[in-house]
């Protein structure tokens, strides 16, 4: 099977899914915001199902869909003018986004006119939740990434001098190097260091997280730890499948097997897309939302980010979007995000020098 259809088959398809998937989550986004919520300022319980109400969300979502339907005018740039970039098709998602934040900031301002002060909330205080699977299930991505490890090296002594270990977009080996270890084992460590990160954020989150006081909010946290875990195992099936391709010594790949090790975990990825914006939704439509969410305007900036260096919690349930953000104003919070890159970083550099 030729390599170079298959290729271009699969970045173009993958690149238009994703940018089609985008603009689905955009358009549905304002549905899902709590009630008294309207692009993350306070408003009247009801107030997108007034006139005005109505028009801003019209607009948000015309614009929403200019974005997108421009990026896919993007994409089809791309394959039918430029083939030879469709490698880079992936890239559209980026000014995407930010289009998909201009519109929403749009939508934000008109907004604002219509604000109100909402009765004040309960003080913070920090819930702890299990973490899904508990340790053994959150240990299994380690498990994969061991298991490779230990495969490749038991087969270091009957490798040739010089392995592949990268391969270009027509699937032929374009790096070839001594099979030492840290050449060998260079992908499963970076793995390792990533879900370790996703472990990290996974028990801060489920240790200083404010304390549910519905059933929404509970299940909201479950299913986000639960998106974490998913995200690591992901992680892991591919850094741990694409290690192995050394221990093949081929000049090029066949496309069947790039399909078993790269495409599973993207289309898992948006399997995993689908079961949560759906588990969400049903969440959503499902309970009795209160009103607000707990945390003061004057505490947000643009929407996006909290900043409150009198709440004691770190995570804070996004005002527009789903899942959490960080409480931005706390020390811990910066120190976590720098972990979760330096971790992968440092050990990126640290095999560079190895080998």
């Amino acid at each position: 099977m030729s390599a170079e259809p298959v290729m271009t088959l699969w970045l173009s398809a993958s690149a238009l899914l994703w940018v089609l998937a985008l603009g689905g989550i955009f358009l549905l986004l304002p549905r899902w915001t709590r009630s008294g919520l309207a692009f993350a300022v306070s408003v009247r319980p009801g107030f997108l199902a007034t006139p005005r109400g109505r028009e801003i969300l019209k607009r948000y979502r015309r614009g929403v869909l200019i974005a997108t339907l421009l990026t896919g005018a993007g994409w089809v740039a791309v394959v039918e003018l430029a083939p030879h970039l469709i490698g880079g098709a992936h890239l559209l998602l980026l000014p995407e986004l930010a289009a998909f934040t201009a519109v929403y900031l749009r939508a934000r301002r008109a907004s604002l006119p219509h604000a109100v002060v909402h009765a004040a909330p309960p003080p913070a205080v920090p819930g702890r939740i299990p973490l899904p699977g508990g340790w053994l299930g959150q240990t299994a991505p380690f498990a994969l990434l061991a298991g490779a490890s230990a495969w490749i090296l038991s087969r270091m002594g009957s490798l040739p001098e010089r392995i592949p270990i990268h391969y270009g977009t027509d699937l032929e080996a374009d790096r070839w190097v001594a099979p030492t270890w840290p050449h060998l084992l260079g992908l499963p460590l970076v793995g390792v260091a990533t879900c370790g990160a996703i472990l990290l954020m996974s028990w801060a989150m489920s240790r200083s997280t404010r304390a549910a006081t519905d059933a929404r909010q509970g299940e909201m946290l479950r299913l986000t730890l639960r998106i974490l875990l998913g995200s690591s195992l992901m992680v892991a099936g591919l850094f741990g499948g694409v290690s192995l391709l050394a221990l093949r010594g081929a000049e090029q790949l066949d496309p069947l097997v790039l399909v078993a090790i790269i495409l599973v975990p993207e289309a898992a990825g948006l399997v995993l897309l689908i079961w949560v914006l759906l588990r969400f939704s049903r969440l959503r439509s499902s309970s009795q939302v209160a009103v607000g969410d707990r945390t003061d305007d004057r505490f947000w900036k643009a929407g996006l980010v909290y900043f409150n260096p009198d709440d004691p919690t770190l995570f804070v349930e996004k005002r527009f979007g789903i899942g959490y953000t960080m409480n931005m104003a706390r020390p811990a919070s910066w120190w976590l995000l720098g972990a979760l890159v330096l971790f992968p970083l440092l050990v990126v550099l640290l095999l560079e020098l190895l080998g």
